[in-house]
């Protein structure tokens, strides 16, 4: 190793700086080679691609006014995507006031019509119930 630099705090070593190459050295005879920058960003390349284009994720205010708010997924997320009751009704097949009903908690959408829903809102069909 070169040209490690001791910092002090209260004239006391508190840290020390070494090059960056000298740190990936300790990495990988402490066997952590799986800390190097090309490991951290094939793992984040690999979240990216298994997470899609985006498209499926929800911003967290979506997310809490539905766990924490206790607002109906189906209402909550459609609003966000900007599709309306009416035409979401008529992709599904079913009446307005069926999605209205299904929003207000009063009745449910058969295993067909929540997938199909669930594909339309771009989410899994578990994040509608």
């Amino acid at each position: 190793m070169s040209n490690v630099q001791i910092l002090e705090t209260n004239g006391r070593p508190a840290f020390a700086v070494l090059p960056y190459e000298d740190y990936l050295e300790l990495l990988r005879r402490a066997g952590n080679e799986e800390h190097t920058d090309a490991a951290d960003i094939a793992a984040a390349q690999a979240a990216k691609e298994e997470a899609g284009d985006g498209e499926r994720n929800l911003p967290l205010d979506v997310v809490e006014r539905i766990v924490v708010g206790g607002e109906n997924p189906l209402r909550v997320i459609r609003s966000f995507r900007g599709i309306s009751a009416e035409q979401l009704a008529e992709e599904l097949g079913v009446s307005t006031s069926h999605i209205y009903m299904v929003e207000q908690g009063k009745r449910g959408l058969s295993a067909p019509a929540l997938k199909k829903a669930a594909h339309l809102l771009q989410v899994d069909m578990d994040d509608l119930i």
